[in-house]
């Protein structure tokens, strides 16, 4: 568009508005801009009813992959940007404009016509007409008294790693949620960020629009519950201490899994199997929050999966109380009321949990989405195959691997961070 009035349209000229609020299927819902919001770097508080005349005065450029510019150069002209999520651009043919980043990208876009959708990404169909624009969504819990100050300090820290914060704003006065959207930019780097400026926090950063997940899947042992069941169970046998660090040393990534885990269990033998209905009924509890975490996802149609590297005789259990409709796992093997120190059947590790997530989405269909929690080095590829993984509370590696992690709040901060309103929680 110039700036001169030289190529003003008849409807223009007399004056006619292009409407607010047609584009809501636009790109721009991964960021939940709505008018009143403030979106960095160019253009203030969106407003409804905003009407296009002759710009009689040049204007600064407005280089931002959230604004569509015309950047061909004319004499007299000036640039500037239309925000696509308060006006409607109702024209049957819509041209491509050049996008001018400040990446040095260059390709084209195409403004939507009667409310089509606009700047959407284009998985299915892409072309030399079209293309697609990065995005990174973070959505983070922290303390609410220091939002804006760290919120200054993590946008110049990004800033000067050259990614720019496009929106930043809270989901709504009773969420606790932050949400910060970028047009581009490393997961990792950001990731390291919001860590350095809002620890502790409660985080989840996507490529994507954040949508409701199809499949739910856990790690068990410190995760949907408190405790590590072999590390209580050892101290029925009175060798806890040395069981534990053999257990701490596995999670931390330090010793191979199996092996770490037939030692521990050989040590356990010749104990009662009783000791396992005592160890459940008196050691074993709930994560905070787990219940009600996944009776909510159960209730949105998530499919829910408990895959452990510990044992059936505890998860099954666990299971049942907390709400799981399938439990994979390990089981200790027994005879004449007592351990033998050793497993029945194949090891559950860390290849067997990602195996159980891609064979669960499969089934679920294509495009389904998946969330996945842990704490420990054995669910990294899990954690890295899911949609979403979120490390609860879990140790360095683990944290390192995932796209999101819960370390101030309990399990019902995956539900504010999936925007899920209390009023839907269900509380068991």
């Amino acid at each position: 568009m110039r700036g001169d009035g030289r190529d003003r349209g008849d409807a223009i000229q007399q004056g006619s508005h292009i409407e607010a609020g047609a584009a809501r299927q636009d790109r721009y819902r991964a960021f939940g801009v709505k008018r009143g919001d403030f979106v960095f770097g160019g253009i203030g508080p969106i407003r409804s009813g905003a009407g296009l005349r002759s710009v009689p005065g040049a204007e600064k450029p407005v280089l931002d992959p959230l604004h569509l510019v015309d950047g061909r150069p004319r004499a007299k002209d000036c640039e500037i940007g239309i925000d696509l999520c308060a006006v409607r651009v109702d024209n049957d043919g819509a041209p491509s404009l050049t996008l001018k980043r400040k990446r040095k990208t260059d390709g084209t876009i195409a403004l939507a016509a009667r409310g089509r959708p606009c700047n959407e990404r284009q998985r299915r169909q892409r072309s030399r007409h079209v293309m697609e624009i990065p995005l990174l969504i973070a959505r983070l819990i922290a303390d609410p008294t220091g939002y804006t100050a760290s919120l200054d300090a993590a946008t110049a820290a990004l800033e000067a790693q050259g990614m720019r914060v496009a929106m930043a704003r809270m989901d709504d006065v009773n969420s606790p949620v932050l949400q910060i959207s970028l047009p581009d930019g490393d997961r990792e780097a950001l990731s390291r960020v919001l860590d350095a400026h809002f620890r502790p926090s409660d985080l989840l950063i996507s490529d994507d629009e954040i949508r409701m997940p199809h499949l739910f899947i856990s790690d068990m042992d410190s995760t949907m519950i408190g405790q590590e069941c072999i590390d209580e169970l050892a101290d029925f046998a009175g060798l806890k201490e040395q069981i534990a660090d053999i257990t701490e040393r596995a999670m931390q990534g330090e010793l191979d899994f199996e092996s770490a885990l037939r030692e521990r269990v050989m040590l356990l033998r010749e104990l009662s199997e009783g000791a396992i209905t005592e160890c459940l009924s008196t050691r074993i509890e709930p994560m905070p929050g787990a219940k009600t975490l996944v009776a909510t996802l159960r209730a949105k149609g998530c499919r829910t999966v408990l895959v452990t590297g510990g044992f059936h005789q505890f998860a099954d259990p666990v299971a049942e109380q907390l709400g799981f409709e399938r439990v994979v796992g390990n089981r200790l093997e027994v005879s004449h009321g007592a351990l033998t120190g050793g497993l029945v059947g194949p090891i559950t590790d860390s290849s067997v949990k990602k195996a159980v997530l891609l064979e669960e989405t499969a089934q679920l269909g294509d495009g389904a989405v998946s969330l996945a929690t842990g704490d420990g080095a054995n669910d990294i590829p899990m954690l890295e195959a899911a949609t979403y993984g979120i490390a609860y509370r879990a140790k360095p590696k683990a944290r390192a691997a995932a796209n999101g992690w819960i370390d101030r709040g309990d399990l019902t901060a995956i539900l504010h961070l999936l925007r899920i309103d209390e009023q839907e929680w269900i509380h068991c």
